[in-house]
C-alpha cells in the first residue's frame, strides 16, 4: 500500500505513512516543511504573498496541539524510514517555504544516511507554486512503481 496527495491530502498521506506501518511508500506533494519555518517566515513577493504569516495558509487540520514540544514535521516524517518516501515540493509555495522545505529535507536525507536506506528516501523540488503538476505526478508513480517492483 502507498499513499499520496496534495497540499492537505500531502500532509495526511505522510502523516498516515509515519503512523501505518503497513504503508510502503508515501509521496506527498506540497504538505511539507518545518512547522519552525512556518512559524518564523512571511509570504513573501518570492511567493507571491503580501507579507502575511505562512500561519494564515493553514487551518486546523495542521497544527496537532501541543506537537511542537515534542517533534518538527521531519521528525514525524522520519519514522517512515526506512520505508520509501519521496516529498515532492514547489519551489514558489505559498503555504510551505522553501527554507523549511530544504532543512527538513536535509534532516531526513540523514536519517535515511543513518539507516543505509539513501535509495528510499528523494527530495523533488519543482519550479512553481503550490499544486502537483503532471510531471510531478509521473515521478510519483515511477517511484512507486519501483519500491513495488522491490517486493515482488
Amino acid at each position: 500500500v502507498a499513499t499520496m496527495g496534495i497540499s492537505q491530502g500531502a500532509t495526511h498521506s505522510w502523516m498516515l505513512a509515519a503512523l501505518e506501518p503497513r504503508i510502503c511508500a508515501a509521496a506527498p506533494g506540497c504538505g511539507f516543511c518545518t512547522y519552525e519555518s512556518v512559524i518564523n517566515e512571511q509570504v513573501t513577493d518570492y511567493y507571491g504573498g503580501n507579507g502575511n504569516s505562512f500561519l494564515d495558509s493553514h487551518s486546523i487540520y495542521y497544527y496537532v496541539p501541543y506537537l511542537l514540544q515534542y517533534a518538527d514535521q521531519q521528525d514525524l516524517c522520519a519514522l517512515i524510514a526506512p520505508r520509501a518516501l519521496m516529498l515532492i515540493c514547489a519551489d514558489h509555495d505559498n503555504c510551505f517555504p522553501l527554507s523549511g522545505i530544504r532543512q527538513g529535507g536535509k534532516e531526513l536525507k540523514h536519517i535515511y544516511q543513518l539507516l543505509n536506506a539513501t535509495e528510499n528516501y528523494k527530495l523533488v523540488e519543482f519550479v512553481g507554486p503550490h499544486s502537483m503538476p503532471l510531471d510531478m505526478r509521473e515521478k510519483a508513480y515511477q517511484f512507486f512503481a519501483k519500491v513495488f517492483a522491490k517486493q515482488k
